[in-house]
């Protein structure tokens, strides 16, 4: 089967219907910059970006080789070179999800699993923008289900700092947000609070890839809920709009009652759901990108294997249960219900972790 990046495609469509608009750099409607003249003590060297344009070789994640190897449903192969890089008409701001395993309730600034993460989910859209993606002292895996207002609110000031910069000098070029999971949970406030408050801003944010965290709508409306000037893509030229799903097996929908995501806790609201590849679309089978080689590795390193890393931040979690649904989570990076009631030992044990899972989302 060929494989092909469908969330790219998306980037591309909406980037498309916006490169002989208003977006193009030196543009002023809509007031002024908000963020003019900012500067950020920890965002102004490289030291804290995983990728920025100016920082070169490999030191740019973004910039590492992703070569690929397209598969055929007859067993031939084609290798897919490396996509050339040059100077695009607008940037993507990327913001990582929940992968730290750092003790304590935030992490620090040294990249570490950050850097794998990063190359998987953001580099392939270098194709289409400028790609800038901060290191930011995010909620680890240990301490989500603490008490950790104060650790949330340092990870969401590190993303808000690390996006004035990025806007002070981004000389009025539009510009696509890009999160995952705690990724996206900062980037809806970041959206509420600060673009959608701003015509300036919101003139310019051409669209916003929010996953892995249901965004609500009103039962029958585009708009409200979670936000109020922000409605999802429907259509592939549009802009100023958010695309948002989840995904799930065929035979395993969300239940409303243990379902972490895909799903809203109201009666009055439901989650959206905007095809990620044909918006407005219908069912589509997806094709994927598949790494071997982990970020920016070698064939030697891949065939010869390595160790697992150690964990360490599990023993943060003081309920063994709880702990092994993170550890699985670790390791797999998705859980199905049946494997979550069978660590956790009952369907009333999940609805009780399901409700606190949202709390802390």
């Amino acid at each position: 089967m060929r494989t092909h990046s469908t969330i790219f495609l998306l980037c591309l469509g909406l980037l498309t219907g916006c490169s002989e608009n208003e977006h193009e750099a030196g543009d002023n409607t809509g007031g002024n910059n908000p963020y003019a003249g900012y500067s950020s003590e920890l965002y102004d060297g490289a030291q804290n970006w995983l990728c920025r344009p100016d920082i070169q070789g490999d030191t740019n994640v973004c910039r590492r080789d992703i070569s690929a190897t397209l598969a055929f449903a007859d067993g031939s192969t084609q290798v897919q070179p490396d996509p050339a890089t040059g100077e695009r008409p607008v940037d993507c701001f990327y913001v990582y999800p929940t992968v730290s395993g750092d003790p304590g309730g935030n992490s620090d600034l040294v990249a570490d699993t950050e850097i794998g993460t990063t190359y998987t989910q953001a580099s392939r859209y270098r194709s289409a923008c400028e790609i800038y993606a901060p290191l930011y002292r995010q909620v680890p895996i240990a301490a989500l289900l603490g008490d950790s207002e104060e650790n949330w609110k340092l990870a969401y000031a590190d993303v808000l700092d690390a996006f004035k910069h990025f806007i002070a000098r981004g000389d009025g070029r539009g510009f696509v947000l890009i999160g995952h999971s705690q990724g996206t949970a900062h980037l809806i406030r970041l959206i509420q609070e600060e673009i959608e408050t701003n015509p300036w801003l919101s003139e310019r944010m051409i669209a916003a890839h929010l996953i892995g965290v249901s965004v609500a709508l009103p039962l029958d409306s585009e708009l409200g809920a979670t936000f109020q000037s922000t409605p999802p893509c429907t259509y592939d030229d549009e802009i100023h709009c958010f695309v948002n799903y989840v995904s799930f097996r065929e035979d395993v929908p969300p239940q409303p009652e243990t379902a972490l995501f895909g799903i809203t806790r109201s009666e009055d609201t439901r989650a959206a759901c905007t095809h990620p590849n044909q918006l407005g679309g219908g069912k589509l089978v997806l094709d994927a990108y598949f790494t071997v080689l982990g970020a920016g590795g070698t064939v030697e390193t891949a065939l010869a294997g390595s160790a697992a890393p150690e964990l360490g931040w599990e023993q943060g979690l003081a309920d063994k249960s709880i702990r092994a649904v993170f550890v699985h989570l670790h390791e797999h990076s998705s859980i199905t219900e049946v494997e979550l009631t069978g660590k956790l030992g009952s369907p009333r044990a999940v609805r009780r972790f399901a409700r606190d899972f949202e709390q802390y989302v």
